[in-house]
């Protein structure tokens, strides 16, 4: 009978040869965001009416993956958190935020990735599709909002950093 540790090393070396496969560096490389998510979520315009929402400027993220879900056949979301959610969450407790286990007030700790096929190209996307939750990753993109109204950042290039 196969121990349940065996179990998880074979999914995770399988994994690490399906990304180098892909041509993506399981163990990360070197990677300079331009800030913090919790900074970059300011950078997010304004809702307008209408679906089409306007773009706000480029942005180099870096951090763990804590949920990803897919949405059709070309289109990924993920949210994306990194040292800044602890600081965020900080400001939360001491500003009396009632909830902080509240959905509204978990968002404001991370930032959705809108991860979409036409914008990464169909390389990239096979890396998208191998991603598991808790991966390390750096992205680049325009930060905006969806037209649901959610802080994104429309993912031009991903980079797994671990």
């Amino acid at each position: 009978m196969t121990e349940p540790v065996d179990q998880y090393r074979a999914a995770r070396a399988q994994k690490v040869a399906r990304l180098r496969e892909l041509g993506a560096d399981p163990f990360g490389t070197i990677f300079a965001p331009t800030g913090s998510i919790v900074a970059a979520r300011e950078f997010a315009p304004a809702q307008v009416d209408g679906d089409v929402q306007p773009r706000g400027p480029e942005v180099r993220l870096a951090g763990r993956i804590g949920n990803l879900r897919k949405a059709g056949g070309k289109l990924f979301f993920a949210t994306l958190y990194d040292r800044s959610r602890g600081e965020a969450y900080q400001a939360q407790r001491l500003a009396g935020v009632a909830d902080l286990d509240d959905a509204e007030a978990k968002k404001a700790r991370g930032i959705q990735l809108y991860l979409e096929l036409g914008a990464l190209g169909p390389e990239q996307w096979e890396v998208v599709k191998a991603l598991d939750l808790a991966d390390w990753v750096g992205v680049e993109g325009a930060v905006g909002r969806t037209r649901t109204g959610e802080v994104s950042v429309f993912v031009a290039r991903l980079t797994v950093l671990g």
